[in-house]
């Protein structure tokens, strides 16, 4: 792998040189002598994090979106995670969409949580969304509630699961009381 392409493209890309940073992308792609030096850039890559909203699309469709595809084939934790991670750029494409078998980046969420329930990044992310869930569904008590029973009592079930500091405890103790008065209002 030559570095010096990525670095061009970054620098490129940073002027508004589209024509130029893509060049410098094909050529970076180019460069790579096999799967394990991809693989490995593509997990510095994602560790880093500096991809931002998203990844730029040759780089994703020829470098990352291949290495995490195999990881979800296989249920590796890190790649769903990532995966989810990544989703704008999976949406952006239908066949890349249709290849994880139309999976949301909360199913992938999900599914990382089965296959490694003490991945930390993973119950936080799981737990935000769980809370947000919650906070939605009860935003108009007394009036009423904004999803199914049953899908706050799910959504309860998971968060209270992934809550291992107890840092939502009261919220909780409020919903499980809210859940209840919502049955027997029936």
């Amino acid at each position: 792998m030559n570095a010096a392409f990525y670095n061009e493209f970054r620098n490129f890309a940073d002027i508004g040189d589209r024509r130029s940073a893509a060049e410098c992308v094909r050529k970076f792609v180019d460069s790579f002598e096999g799967k394990a030096e991809r693989r490995a850039w593509v997990r510095e890559f994602l560790e880093h994090g500096e991809y931002g909203h998203k990844i730029r699309h040759e780089l994703y469709r020829d470098l990352v979106f291949p290495e995490l595809l195999v990881g979800y084939r296989t249920g590796d934790p890190w790649c769903l995670y990532f995966l989810a991670d990544t989703i704008q750029n999976v949406y952006d494409v239908r066949e890349f969409h249709e290849r994880l078998e139309w999976q949301s980046d909360y199913s992938l969420l999900l599914t990382c949580y089965r296959v490694a329930p003490n991945f930390r990044d993973v119950r936080v992310q799981l737990l935000g969304r769980a809370c947000r869930s919650l906070n939605y569904a009860i935003h108009e008590w007394p009036a009423g509630l904004c999803c199914e029973i049953e899908d706050v009592e799910s959504d309860l079930t998971l968060a209270k699961k992934l809550d291992i500091d107890g840092e939502f405890t009261l919220m909780f103790a409020d919903v499980d009381a809210i859940i209840t008065e919502a049955r027997i209002r029936g």
